[in-house]
């Protein structure tokens, strides 16, 4: 085994551990061996990123791997997750589609193809979901659907648990379920938030054109987000009842 794939293999020991910045500083390491070390420590490097929510970082870590001279599917998979997670769709899918034409065992690029073609609309979500099904069945399975009322309410069991100090804060802040974002207001968003985030604070956060103070704040909670992201009933509504106290807290200034 040569020298940078030992570090590689350490910064994987270390993440298991939770050592995130020793994860990335062997990264570093490892990348400085040669041209081959230098493209798997920074696919390694912008998928820690990508997962610790720094979708910046991540796609600028991707983007020093790419030739303009030809194509590398894992790459342009790996720069398309990142743009999707900035909300920047139309190149996220050029890239997506790019990696699909190349690798068609990706089926993480066949996923987020059919989340965005889900958040435009365009009814082509059916075949990209039922293509990265195929690939793997257990990952990207078919979600948990509650019907309207139901998923209501878990919302309310959820809101009827939280803590004591909250209870006020529910009774000024209204709390509305949408099927998914609206693509507009996460490009306006600094920092920007993931299209897959599971609630939104609208009217007290900071848009690209200064405060919305003069807003009424509404928590936006996100139906199939929340499905996606948690199959059992039970965790669903943990989750959600975690993402009102959290998005509740960060309005009001604390810290969680």
């Amino acid at each position: 085994m040569k020298n940078w794939q030992k570090l590689l293999r350490k910064a994987e020991r270390a993440l298991e551990r939770g050592r995130v910045s020793e994860a990335l500083q062997l990264c570093d390491q490892a990348a400085f061996e040669n041209e081959e070390s230098r493209y798997s420590a920074g696919l390694m490097r912008g998928s820690i990123l990508l997962e610790l929510g720094d979708a910046v970082g991540a796609l600028s870590a991707f983007e020093s791997l790419a030739k303009p001279e030809s194509q590398d599917s894992e790459v342009d998979c790996a720069r398309g997750m990142a743009l999707f997670e900035l909300a920047r769709f139309p190149e996220a899918e050029a890239a997506l589609r790019s990696a699909v034409r190349g690798g068609p065992h990706l089926a993480k690029a066949f996923h987020t193809l059919g989340l965005i073609a889900e958040f435009k609309g365009t009814g082509e979500e059916v075949r990209w979901f039922r293509e990265a099904r195929s690939l793997e069945p257990t990952r990207f399975g078919h979600r948990v659907q509650l019907s309207n009322a139901e998923f209501r309410e878990m919302v309310e069991e959820a809101v009827a648990e939280l803590p004591s100090d909250f209870v006020e804060i529910v009774e000024e802040i209204p709390i509305v379920v949408s099927e998914l974002p609206i693509v507009n207001e996460l490009n306006q968003l600094q920092p920007p938030i993931s299209p897959l985030s599971l609630a939104m604070m609208v009217g007290a956060v900071r848009v690209e054109h200064g405060p919305a103070d003069d807003l009424e704040p509404i928590l936006f909670l996100f139906k199939r987000n929340i499905e996606r992201a948690f199959p059992d009933p039970e965790e669903m509504k943990s989750a959600t009842r975690r993402a009102i106290i959290r998005h509740f807290a960060e309005a009001l200034g604390f810290t969680q």
